[in-house]
């Protein structure tokens, strides 16, 4: 059948009811995630602890200008992710005041969840849409794209809410694919504007967008080559990713933000130290076995990856006589580039190599089986992505319930990734801690073992220090925190924690200085203030309590009338000594 008889069969209407497919598909497998909890990986950071500035909505601008995480200092610089924050926020306070009168108990994440969900639905019907183009198959294109809505390596995609980063910077990337295929048949002035809008909405969105031109330019050159005129063609499209990253590079460099690191000697000696990730997540999008909420290069199989290399060698050798080599060449430098940023991230931001990082490079993967596939028989392709989309989408149904609350993540990451000291640290600390079901002795077992695995592992000495807390030993609880703050310098919790060290050994100076420290980080923490106020009346400071009192009336924290009274107190008494001595 001719790629013109096969794609005159699918009228507008066929295309609305396949992307509404999709779209129903991605529903039924992810709509129960809905009323899932946090897992306390990034994301009790970004609903909760960040609450203060989704709540403003002033903050959509300051938010190009400050990191991810903490205003300054941070290496993560994605405003457009903040943004989606700052929107949800506001969508759950309206859902939060209706729920409220109709008295329902509904999870407070409903809407956080809702997010991600649409944007898988979107990414996912995008897929569809590029393939459809790529391989000029409707059919094909859109088993493919259901098999990539189903693909249980994008679960933590959906079901974990900060991996809607990679789903944005999908829909984006996407976008910008097809809109770049429309400027190789139709330039036009307005397409190129959307290419370079598309492009800055895409490196607002996530660092590794850099790549994004590169590689699709560079794809869709090997796949359209014409020669000179193709080159001719693409020369905008190269200026508009230009401009876009320099337009980037300014706003970001202006911004509170570190550096990215740009050691070429470094960046290659991880490189070379992470290639076997090729391999792994190559297994990961055929042969999802070994999937992980936590996944450790040093704790995932080659096998897979091993198979994998071995069924795509084999179709590839069966079909070689026929097989569009251009096309192929293009499907796999997709794949590899947009898989290149996992590879060289360093090991003190990140040592994980998270599934939902395959968003993008698995559009390449599927390309590839579709060059194949449109080598064989249509109902050989049928039976066997039907099968396929089948055995995907159970297992994703059933990896989702990883991602239902705290302990089962952490349970998850524990059992995937042995040799993760950090998550054997989430998983003590969640147990030590859960109120409902506090397992206070197999939690410490747990902190301690991963204290003992790496003692210099982020908030390791916070959750050893709070061990000696709970037993008042304070000192030993001090020098833990001390450790930490080293490490996590604007955490405002070791602040405060380590104050009530220090007013525990009547170190009241050294207290007052760590409470100081603490509302620079936090100035509306309203008990810290308090203590502020009550620990300058202790030390003989009246002056400061009073300015400390006016700070908090400014904050609108309120200053109980006994502590007024003190202080007016100690205002006064100075002044009748003075008067004391004159008379004398």
């Amino acid at each position: 059948m001719s790629q013109q008889t096969a794609r005159s069969k699918w009228t507008r209407w066929h295309l609305v009811l396949a992307c509404a497919a999709i779209a129903g598909a991605g529903m039924l497998l992810y709509w129960h995630t809905l009323d899932y909890g946090y897992t306390d990986l990034d994301d009790l950071i970004f609903v909760r602890e960040r609450e203060s500035f989704n709540r403003d909505g002033a903050n959509l601008w300051r938010a190009f200008g400050r990191g991810v995480f903490v205003d300054s200092g941070d290496t993560y610089y994605r405003p457009l992710l903040l943004w989606t924050f700052i929107a949800d926020r506001h969508r759950e306070g309206r859902l939060r005041e209706t729920l409220h009168r109709e008295g329902s108990p509904r999870d407070e994440l409903r809407t956080y969840r809702l997010t991600n969900l649409a944007f898988h639905l979107v990414g996912s019907v995008l897929v569809f849409l590029l393939l459809r183009q790529l391989l000029q198959r409707d059919m094909l294109a859109w088993l493919l794209g259901m098999l990539y809505t189903a693909h249980p390596a994008l679960v933590q995609a959906v079901a974990w809410i900060p991996g809607r980063n990679d789903t944005m910077l999908g829909i984006a990337t996407l976008l910008y694919a097809l809109v770049l295929l429309q400027w190789l048949r139709h330039p036009s002035w307005w397409n190129a504007a959307l290419q370079l809008l598309l492009l800055l909405g895409a490196l607002f969105t996530k660092e590794t967008a850099l790549i994004v031109g590169p590689t699709v330019i560079g794809s869709f050159l090997l796949v359209c080559w014409e020669g000179k005129r193709t080159l001719r063609r693409m020369a905008l499209p190269v200026g508009m990713w230009v401009v876009s990253s320099a337009v980037w590079a300014v706003l970001r460099s202006r911004a509170t933000v570190e550096p990215l690191p740009s050691d070429p000697a470094m960046l290659l000696g991880i490189f070379l130290e992470r290639l076997p990730l090729y391999v792994q997540y190559l297994g990961k999008s055929i042969v999802p076995v070994e999937l992980s909420v936590f996944p450790r290069m040093e704790d995932t199989s080659l096998l897979p990856g091993i198979v994998a290399l071995g069924l795509i060698g084999t179709a590839l050798w069966l079909t070689r006589a026929t097989l569009s080599w251009r096309a192929v060449s293009a499907a796999t430098l997709w794949y590899v580039l947009f898989l290149l940023p996992a590879l060289i991230v360093p090991r003190e931001i990140n040592q994980e190599a998270y599934e939902h990082r395959l968003y993008l490079p698995l559009v390449g993967i599927l390309w590839l089986i579709g060059q194949i596939a449109l080598r064989f028989r249509d109902r050989q392709v049928r039976t066997a992505l039907a099968i396929a989309i089948a055995i995907f989408g159970g297992i994703a149904w059933q990896r989702t319930e990883s991602f239902r609350d705290r302990i089962r993540f952490w349970e998850e990451a524990v059992r995937t990734s042995p040799h993760s000291a950090y998550a054997r640290m989430m998983l003590g600390a969640r147990y030590y801690l859960d109120k409902i079901n506090p397992r206070k002795v197999e939690g410490e077992r747990l902190l301690w073992e991963a204290y003992r695995m790496d003692s210099t592992q982020k908030y390791i000495n916070y959750y050893i220090g709070n061990l000696y807390w709970d037993r008042n030993d304070f000192v030993r609880a001090a020098e833990h925190y001390q450790r930490e703050v080293v490490k996590v310098p604007r955490w405002p919790e070791l602040y405060f924690r380590l104050a009530r060290c220090m007013f525990e050994e009547r170190k009241l100076d050294s207290a007052r200085f760590y409470l100081e420290r603490q509302l620079a980080l936090d100035p509306d923490d309203q008990q810290a203030n308090h203590n502020l106020l009550l620990l300058y009346l202790d030390l003989g400071r009246p002056q400061e309590a009073k300015r400390q009192a006016e700070r908090m009336q400014q904050r609108g924290i309120p200053v109980p009338e006994g502590i007024r009274l003190r202080i007016t107190q100690a205002l006064a008494a100075p002044n009748a000594a003075a008067s004391a001595a004159d008379q004398r």
